[in-house]
Parts: structure tokens; C-alpha cells; sequence
């Protein structure tokens, strides 16, 4: 749903057609900063054994297509910054109660039911049993504020059809400085009940097969299909040295 939301034709290359993205060098470097967080979450609520940051970071921190040096400093650059988020107060490790947890959402649209999984990175206990769903990503860059929060809306939809109270959902950057880059939402019916029609408009369109492509510079600069796309906007862009 996020891939269709950030853009139809996007959606199409990457989820209908399997086309593969682009790689790079720094290709794995967010999944492992999430894996490190986790796994040093799991020590703070003694589900595993306890070992520091740098430990763990040894043993886990894998970039698959990044040279030596470079890996190297990206390890260092991963170690700082998942010391940084462990100081953020609100970061509360010590209250995660579940970690990619799978749900299933459904969606009533027209005549037929449909089931869409989601998997939130983080589920916190709040005081009075209610719960916050937090979503840990590298930069807005690649996945702006209000993509983050789409797919949290998505995921609070879920976890609220399974009998969870969430008060807030929150979205963290972690290659960014806190507290500018953490975005902590209160959760809204009005909010989830449009989330929920907007979820419905995409199931219409994927059934559609609407793929009009929805450009703009920023999603256009870092998109893996840009050069297939029908849109102009590669070559307005690419004129303007933009990209």
C-alpha cells in the first residue's frame, strides 16, 4: 500500500512486474540498525543475554555490497547512531512489548473482503494498557513523514481490529538529530476512518489497474525506475541538474 501511495508506477515496477531496485553500496545499512535495536532491546527485558552495542554491532552489522573502508565507517556511523537513540528518553526500550509483530487488517470494500498484512516495526505499553506503534526508518528522504505516517495509520487499523488500544503512533529517523526528526502522532478516529477510505480508493485502483504515475522531483530523484517511466519529469529534473 506505502509503494502505491508514494506513486502507482512505482507500485507497478516494484510489486506487480517484480522488477528489482537499484543496488548500492550502502545497501542493508537501516535493516541493520533496526536488528541491532532490537536485539539490545531484547537485553534490556532479559529475553537474551546482555552484550554492548559494539558486540552486537560486530556480530550483526552486515552491508553486502560495500567495500571494506566504507563498511568500516558505516559500522562506526551505525554504533553512534544507536547510542544516540538508546539516550533519547523517549526512545523507552524498556517498554516494547512486541517487535515485527504480523496482523492482518481487513478491509470491507464493495462486495468483497480484503486482507492486508502489516508489521510494525515497535509496539510499546503505555500507562492504563494502551499502546503506541512506532516506526524506525534512516531518512525522509526515502521515506517522508507523511508516508511513515500512512502506514502507521494502516497498522494501528490492524491492531486496533485485533483488540489493541493505541493512544499514539510515532515515527523515528534514525540518522537524523532527535527530537527534530521524531514524530509522535495522537491517535485520531477521524484519522484512521480516512486512512481506512484511502486504503479502499487504492484496492479500486489497484483492481483498476490504475498505475498513473504521481511525479515529483523529490520521489522522482532516488526512484530505481525513473529512466521507464512515462512521466517527464526524469527529463525536467535531470535539465535542472537536480539529479
Amino acid at each position: 500500500l506505502t509503494n502505491f501511495k508514494k506513486c502507482p508506477y512505482f507500485y507497478l515496477f516494484r510489486d506487480e512486474l517484480k522488477f528489482p531496485a537499484s543496488i548500492s553500496t550502502q545497501l542493508g545499512f537501516g535493516e541493520s540498525l533496526k536488528h541491532i535495536i532490537y536485539k539490545y532491546a531484547q537485553t534490556i527485558n532479559n529475553t537474551i543475554e546482555q552484550t554492548s552495542i559494539e558486540e552486537m554491532t560486530q556480530q550483526t552489522f552486515h552491508l553486502p555490497f560495500s567495500p571494506p573502508d566504507e563498511s568500516e565507517q558505516l559500522r562506526e556511523k551505525a554504533i553512534n547512531t544507536i547510542k544516540h537513540f538508546i539516550d533519547y528518553p523517549e526512545s523507552k526500550l524498556d517498554s516494547i512489548v512486541e517487535i515485527e509483530k504480523e496482523y492482518e487488517l481487513t478491509i470491507s470494500h464493495e462486495t468483497s473482503a480484503y486482507v492486508i498484512k502489516v508489521k510494525p516495526d515497535l509496539v510499546v505499553m503505555n500507562t492504563g494498557n494502551t499502546y503506541e506503534i512506532r516506526d524506525l526508518r534512516v531518512s525522509q528522504e526515502m521515506f517522508p513523514p507523511e508516508l511513515a505516517a500512512f502506514q502507521l495509520n494502516a497498522s494501528a487499523l490492524a491492531l486496533t481490529q485485533n483488540s489493541k488500544s493505541i493512544e499514539f503512533t510515532s515515527i523515528f529517523y534514525l540518522a537524523e538529530n532527535y527530537p527534530k526528526y521524531h514524530y509522535k502522532y495522537k491517535t485520531r478516529e477521524d484519522v484512521l476512518k480516512k486512512t481506512e477510505e484511502e486504503i479502499k480508493s487504492i484496492i479500486k485502483q489497484i483492481k483498476n489497474k490504475d498505475y498513473k504515475p504521481n511525479p515529483s522531483s523529490n520521489k522522482c530523484r532516488n526512484c530505481d525506475y525513473r529512466k521507464l517511466c512515462p512521466s517527464n519529469i526524469w527529463e525536467v529534473a535531470n535539465s535542472s541538474t537536480i539529479l
